[in-house]
């Protein structure tokens, strides 16, 4: 049942007045002016769901990104997104990290209605939405935390949507509520009972029916009517008001350009079938297509995956996201927030080279890993990301990455990857996904990037980082996580030429980084195990009598360790984390 109705507004709003430059591209309606500009607000207190609810006119704000304690943060601009701080997620016991304060894929600006202070209050926010041919779609996204009191249902806290036409008669389509002891909507529940709260959740409604209408928008938020339990929640608001006209191939998640970060949607759209398009081709252009009936919540329709126009996304289109590689056209969305709060105690993405030092003219193998047993990623679809490397230290024409084993499926059978590499930019693009609208949970290896050195005369570091990670579930929902380079020395005392690592005994080391456990695998038995800490310790050794040794990591402290194995064909190295 929706209980709405008794929250129709009777009272006059007053209009935010902040003046800053403009941002926003629709009068900003998606908050990207970082102010109230154009927003109506009101306080009152919540007597009980199915009771009226006297407002006051006008908002009442402490300052953008005000603490969530703050009493006076009821109507809050948030512009730096950080994990919320009283959600845990039942199933790591760690903070949440779906659970941001700005919304996945949304803009730079995002709103927090209430705060965790308790006396039964109410927030609201109006939007005025004009409905015309070109603006009929209004979209929107919701996080909410609210305390279970177990109270009857019109007494608990409560987060509301109504919609009223020209004639101020609600609109059904428009309108829901949703509390926490709801049974039939799906909250999460904190270790403990309370709060329970709900991720980040994309709404698309669409108001054509109402064309030429100004529409009254409400977004309400409230405490629980008794005064003892509170409640509050994140919005944000999108500026796409109409399905998108035009096709450019290889554009696939239409962010206007084509790059990694494509094939992650087209995993999503994968084997999706829907109209031919006219005329298509693969060059770079607008090419008119009719919307298929698959989109991604807030996202690209499923028509910008079929590249190719052939009305099926399959392999064939990942050729246009290559010929197209770095093309831009024009109407950029906002741009992506992901990583743009503490990283700490994220899942990462970490690259391990497979031998720290190396001599000139030789091949450098650094292993790419997704999580570990202590902060394993959860909900993985898609990943994308770019290895930087310092190209005056590289030979040109001389790097590559492999998807040989990855944890994230078989390369054309569960998943797709591509590599792009920039030698002048010193840029390696990567982007992973898989095509059978399976999630994956956990930590594991990704692939392997090899890249040839050049010569030096002093031992020289070669620094191996990583830019622009994204990593998404399957509709498209930003992952956040961390990243973590690797150094390598290259030695001229060593031999120098190029030589294949094949050539001799290969390690492998699972997980890695590691917390309590550590498995490592050898091709032959191996003469001898070593561990060696930063320090140059020995703080393991061994002689192995099989090709799988396990070592209790307990007493080992979190650092960087090296991992020695000597066999008859020779010394293999590599480098470990471990991360408590």
């Amino acid at each position: 049942m929706k209980l709405h109705y008794a929250l129709i507004f009777a009272a006059s709003f007053a209009t935010a007045s902040s003046k800053l430059a403009a941002q926003s591209t629709c009068n900003n309606q998606d908050f990207e002016d970082t102010t109230f500009l154009n927003w109506n607000g009101a306080t009152g207190f919540n007597l009980n769901l199915n009771a009226a609810v006297t407002w006051t006119p006008g908002m009442v704000s402490s300052v953008n990104n005000a603490a969530l304690n703050d009493m006076l943060a009821r109507h809050t601009i948030i512009t730096q997104n950080v994990i919320d701080p009283v959600v845990i997620d039942p199933a790591t016991n760690l903070p949440d990290t779906q659970m941001t304060s700005l919304a996945p894929g949304g803009g730079l600006a995002s709103v927090r209605l209430g705060n965790n202070n308790i006396n039964a209050e109410n927030e609201k926010l109006i939007w005025l939405f004009n409905v015309t041919a070109n603006n009929y779609i209004f979209q929107y996204q919701f996080a909410t935390v609210q305390e279970d009191p177990f109270h009857a249902p019109d007494e608990q806290p409560y987060f509301m949507v109504n919609m009223f036409d020209v004639n101020n008669a609600i609109i059904p389509i428009g309108t829901d509520t949703f509390y926490s002891g709801q049974l039939n909507v799906p909250f999460i529940t904190c270790p403990g009972g309370t709060p329970k709260y709900r991720r980040w959740t994309p709404i698309s409604v669409d108001l054509s029916a109402y064309l030429g209408q100004t529409i009254t928008i409400e977004f309400i938020n409230s405490d629980c009517a008794l005064g003892g339990h509170y409640g509050y929640t994140y919005i944000d608001v999108s500026c796409l008001g109409a399905p998108i006209a035009n096709v450019w191939p290889g554009d696939c998640d239409y962010d206007l350009q084509a790059n990694n970060v494509d094939l992650l949607t087209l995993g999503i759209a994968y084997t999706a079938t829907g109209t031919t398009r006219a005329g298509a081709s693969n060059s770079w252009l607008a090419q008119p297509s009719a919307d298929w009936t698959q989109s991604i919540p807030l996202g690209a329709n499923y028509k910008h995956s079929d590249c190719n126009g052939d009305g099926l996304v399959d392999l064939n289109d990942t050729l246009a996201i290559t010929l197209n590689y770095s093309s831009t056209h024009p109407f950029r969305l906002p741009g992506d927030n992901s990583n743009d709060f503490d990283l700490t105690s994220l899942p990462a993405l970490t690259l391990v080279p497979v031998q720290d030092t190396v001599a000139p003219y030789s091949y450098v193998d650094v292993d790419v890993y997704i999580g570990s047993s202590a902060l394993p990623i959860a909900d993985l679809y898609g990943l994308a990301y770019t290895i930087t490397y310092n190209s005056s230290l590289i030979q040109p024409n001389m790097s590559s990455m492999s998807f040989v084993n990855s944890w994230m499926g078989t390369r054309n059978t569960t998943m797709l990857a591509l590599s792009h590499d920039d030698f002048n930019a010193g840029a390696m693009d990567v982007g992973m996904t898989r095509i059978d609208q399976t999630e994956i949970s956990g930590n594991g290896y990704l692939g392997r990037f090899r890249v040839a050195v050049g010569g030096v005369s002093v031992p020289t570091t070669l620094e191996l980082g990583l830019s622009a990670t994204r990593a998404s579930d399957v509709n498209a929902t930003n992952i956040p996580i961390n990243s973590v380079g690797a150094l390598v020395v290259i030695d001229p005392q060593l031999p120098a030429g190029i030589t294949s690592p094949e050539n001799t005994t290969h390690i492998n080391l699972f997980p890695n980084p590691a917390t309590d456990e550590l498995l490592i695998q050898t091709e032959v038995i191996a003469e001898e195990l070593v561990v060696i800490d930063a320090q140059g310790r020995v703080v393991y050794r061994s002689q192995p009598t099989g090709t799988q040794t396990k070592i209790d990591l307990q007493n080992f402290a979190s650092g960087i360790y090296t991992v020695r194995a000597t066999t008859p064909s020779g010394v293999s190295v590599q480098r470990l984390v471990i991360a408590k």
